[in-house]
This record gives structure tokens, C-alpha cells and sequence, in this order.
């Protein structure tokens, strides 16, 4: 329903702030269509970290399902740009990662990479994919 719904984004957006403000400069979230859409902003020293926050992130989401148990969460993350008006780019690269789980799997995190190799690097747009 709207409202369950409505409740499961403001904890997400909750989640997201805590796991992120310590080392991103800037962050936006936006909500939509069971999709939540996460741009982060970070020093390249930070990359380990933000892909560990990203890790904590889900399994956070995870303890949720107690609460939100017909949800599952899965994060599609794109390559990390340098360039603002590259964001897209990375946004894409997140939606076509989520598309990936058909064959991948869902309650996962999927990294887009060119060649879809296990070794891919840290990226910067999340896509959360709420169904």
C-alpha cells in the first residue's frame, strides 16, 4: 500500500544518511516507482569506504524485512564520473546493473561493469530497487 510504502522510503532515505554522511560531501536521494535513486559525491580516498557503507547498506535493508517482509531489495550501482554532466551516464549504467537481475539474482548488490567481470571498481550512482 501508499502508505507502507511511504513509511519503507523515509527509512531507506534514513538509512542512506546514516551510512553516507560521514564521507560524502554531497549525496542526493530521490524516490520513485519502488526505485530509489542515490548520486554520491566523494573524495577518491574514500572509495573503499563508500563501497563498504554500500555493503552496510544493504544488509541494513535487510534487517527491515522484518518489518517490510513482501520487499525485497536489490542495488544497482554505475561507474564512478568525474564530469556532473556524466551523471547519466552512471544512472544508466545503474538501471541496465538492476536490469541484470533476472539473471544475477535479487536482495544482491549488481555492479555495472563493460564486461559484467567480477573485478569492477566503485561507482557512484545506486539505484535500490524496491519489489
Amino acid at each position: 500500500d501508499k502508505e507502507e510504502l511511504s513509511i519503507l522510503y523515509e527509512k531507506i532515505n534514513q538509512i542512506i544518511k546514516k551510512r553516507f554522511n560521514k564521507n560524502c560531501q554531497e549525496k542526493e536521494i530521490y524516490c520513485e516507482n519502488s526505485i530509489v535513486y542515490c548520486v554520491l559525491n566523494f573524495k577518491n580516498e574514500q572509495r573503499e569506504e563508500i563501497r563498504n557503507q554500500i555493503k552496510r547498506t544493504l544488509d541494513e535493508l535487510n534487517v527491515q524485512k522484518t518489518l517490510f517482509a513482501q520487499y525485497v531489495f536489490t542495488i544497482g550501482v554505475g561507474s564512478i564520473r568525474k564530469e556532473v554532466d556524466k551523471i547519466k551516464n552512471s544512472l544508466r549504467e545503474a538501471q541496465v546493473a538492476l536490469q541484470n537481475r533476472i539473471v544475477e539474482g535479487t536482495g544482491i548488490i549488481i555492479q555495472y561493469t563493460e564486461n559484467r567481470s567480477k573485478n569492477s571498481k566503485l561507482h557512484s550512482v545506486l539505484m535500490l530497487e524496491i519489489v
